[in-house]
């Protein structure tokens, strides 16, 4: 069996350019060095250790909810690991986030997850409350839109855009870019929604990714369902149910080596 060792020199830090304030703006250099593809198993194994752990999630509405994937993903590292997970859902109408739920034994190994998932909103809206949605920096960010941008190459740009924020903000920590489930709303907005993973799954592989970010495939892990993908999803043809949100929670602890 191989044993991976997650070791970080230090904890992803505040950028004091981060502090205060609503607006980043980020803007790769050509100096920078290509960071390899990370792995986003080893996050597993860093949730393993007793380290206090910090994830930010910035996406939409399919990540809001309690009975959604955040929120089942916690409950299973609180189970898997034994740590105590809390929650802090964001108020996209006050921009701010609740105090929070809590999952598993208090204040064991504490995992922070900051729930910034804006019911309605694009990349745009994250990268706009960049410095509000992610207060600390984070040991893993999870960037989770799609279905919001109706252009697939302004939402490659806008999740870009954000990629480069996390890098930024913290150097050394996991970046997954979500690639959200199919529509099947309309075949025109499917087909938007497919050539928007596809876009971003190159960019993902490309010499323009410099930090390392990896996707998550939850894209995938519907398609696998074959026809009976749309028993996923509610009426609206692109909100996964309660029984896609099980799918969609599975395929991210897959990714993160969660078991």
């Amino acid at each position: 069996m191989a044993v991976v060792a997650v070791t970080r020199t230090s904890r992803p830090g505040q950028d004091p350019s981060l502090i205060g304030g609503d607006r980043a703006d980020y803007s790769p250099t050509t100096t920078t060095v290509r960071k390899p593809q990370q792995d986003l198993a080893e996050v597993g194994v860093l949730l393993s250790t007793t380290q206090p752990v910090v994830i930010t999630v910035v996406g939409d509405t399919t990540s809001n909810d309690e009975y959604e994937w955040v929120h089942l993903l916690a409950g299973r590292i609180a189970t898997r690991f034994g740590r105590s997970v809390t929650v802090r859902d964001w108020v996209t109408e006050e921009r701010r986030y609740e105090l929070g739920r809590s999952y598993g034994p208090r204040g064991r190994a504490v995992v922070t997850i900051w729930n910034g998932a804006a019911s309605g909103k694009d990349p745009g809206y994250s990268a706009t409350h960049w410095k509000t949605l992610s207060p600390e920096g984070a040991d893993l960010f999870l960037i989770n839109h799609g279905h919001n941008k109706s252009n697939p190459y302004s939402l490659e740009s806008g999740v870009v855009n954000l990629v480069g924020l996390a890098a930024k903000q913290s150097p050394v920590a996991f970046i997954g870019v979500v690639l959200q489930n199919p529509r099947f709303d309309s075949p025109s907005r499917a087909s938007s929604q497919a050539k928007g993973v596809d876009l971003l799954r190159q960019y993902v592989s490309s010499p323009i990714n410099q930090s390392g970010a990896s996707t998550i495939d939850v894209f995938g892990a519907f398609s696998a369902a074959g026809p009976g993908a749309v028993d996923l999803i509610d009426a609206d043809g692109f909100h996964p149910n309660a029984r896609g949100q099980r799918v969609w929670a599975d395929a991210v602890a897959e990714s993160l080596g969660v078991p």
